[in-house]
């Protein structure tokens, strides 16, 4: 199983820097994990990704060092799961904005 190695380094009290990746290409999300990225972003929000993309592209970005995080969305149990299921390291989740919406899950 992967580490999270964002999380890991965050609660170390190191920055991180990543990049997002709107473009819905998988090629373009794994040369952006090569470049030494610690995370790269899908956004699935405002970019042009579907389930497929967002797989392919989990996937060309575990080829480098960056970890895969996904911004769905919206705040949907089902997505959230499925692209954890894809896998995902980390997931954004847009329009949250209080504390029993944040506590759902």
């Amino acid at each position: 199983m992967l580490k999270n190695s964002i999380k890991n380094k965050l609660l170390a009290g190191e920055a991180q820097i990543g990049i997002v990746s709107d473009y819905g290409s998988h090629l373009i999300t794994e040369e952006l994990s090569l470049l030494g990225f610690d995370y790269v972003i899908i956004d699935h929000q405002h970019g042009a990704w579907n389930h497929d993309r967002i797989m392919a592209a989990i996937r060309g970005i575990l080829l480098g060092k960056a970890m895969p995080i996904v911004r769905v969305e919206q705040n949907d149990f089902a997505t959230i799961g499925k692209v954890l299921d894809l896998g995902a390291l980390g997931v954004i989740v847009p329009m949250v904005s209080s504390v029993s919406e944040a506590s759902v899950f």
